[in-house]
């Protein structure tokens, strides 16, 4: 019995696809941790991403480094940029970063600390996470490894910029759950970056929020970021039709926790007077003062009768 030359012909396609398929359900998505630890003017970051991508055709650079002190004052600025676009004022400082990668796994690690971002006004603690939604435009390299721009090695595949319709095969394309039309997507795909985190813009008084007293009070805002690039290939072909996902992206649990029990104003927590928190910034802002005035009349004090005695001694010498 002779087999139809298109059926030949479809089965050796369904099959070259299918071993390209296989591809992605490789990558299981990963969730990392994105923290915020408020305590008075002191505020520290933790932020740990897993970034995955079964994109055929693209593979990312296998490298494992560490930014940090004298080393990372590059990469400490551009985040320092970044945050204070949200919030001017802001700065880093003791910036880590340490950051591996395979060909479909990167795991990059970032811990700062915010400066400028707290205040003072009439008694109460105002805290400013506006930054918070920070994205970082510039390139970060090490040994001339880009470690931002990861959308430069998802621009290799030929999985992009395929035609929407066909007769045997059609894509589509969608960036953060929103559809982008064929043309737009080598694009997206190409200016994809590590470190942008724009998700979470919205204030955070729409965020979910608990009061804990277990451990000692503390209040805690929750939510969820997901960042990613998604290409699908559909095949229509009536004896065995099937499709395959193509995704490049991240996601974090958001988690800022405050030893106090705040008012949420947008992207403001306020601190009242009565708090022990804000006792002790304004008790701070105002000992350092007094000690400084406090300091300089007993240097006075001590070092008067030596400037009396030298007196009454050169009178007598005349």
């Amino acid at each position: 019995m002779k087999v139809p030359v298109r059926t030949n012909i479809s089965f050796a396609l369904l099959l070259l696809l299918g071993l390209i398929f296989l591809q992605s359900f490789t990558v299981a998505e990963a969730w990392g941790d994105y923290n915020i630890s408020v305590n008075g003017s002191s505020i520290s970051v933790s932020i740990n991403t897993v970034y995955t991508q079964n994109v055929t055709g693209s593979s990312n650079p296998v490298y494992s480094t560490t930014l940090s002190g004298s080393n990372a004052s590059d990469t400490q600025s551009a985040l320092t940029s970044a945050l204070a676009n949200l919030t001017p004022g802001v700065s880093v400082s003791n910036l880590v970063m340490i950051s591996s990668s395979t060909l479909n796994k990167t795991t990059t690690t970032l811990k700062f600390n915010v400066n400028g971002a707290t205040s003072i006004e009439r008694g109460a603690l105002k805290i400013n996470l506006a930054w918070k939604s920070f994205k970082v435009t510039s390139n970060i390299t090490s040994s001339g490894i880009s470690l931002n721009y990861v959308g430069r090695y998802l621009a290799q595949s030929p999985a992009w910029g395929n035609p929407s319709t066909g007769s045997l095969i059609s894509w589509s394309y969608s960036e953060d759950g929103k559809a982008i039309k064929a043309s737009e997507s080598l694009a997206a795909a190409s200016t994809f970056l590590l470190l942008d985190f724009s998700q979470l813009s919205a204030p955070l008084d729409t965020w979910h929020h608990t009061l804990s007293v277990d451990s000692g009070l503390s209040f805690r805002l929750n939510m969820n970021l997901n960042h990613n690039i998604t290409a699908k290939e559909t095949v229509h072909d009536p004896t065995a039709p099937f499709s395959g996902i193509f995704i490049a992206g991240f996601s974090h649990k958001v988690e800022i926790v405050i030893p106090d029990s705040p008012t949420i104003v947008g992207d403001e927590l306020i601190i009242n007077s009565s708090s022990p928190i804000t006792e002790t910034m304004i008790a701070l802002s105002i000992a350092f003062p007094v000690v400084g005035v406090v300091a300089f009349f007993t240097e006075r004090r001590l070092t008067s009768p030596n400037r009396t005695r030298a007196s009454r001694k050169k009178n007598r010498g005349r």
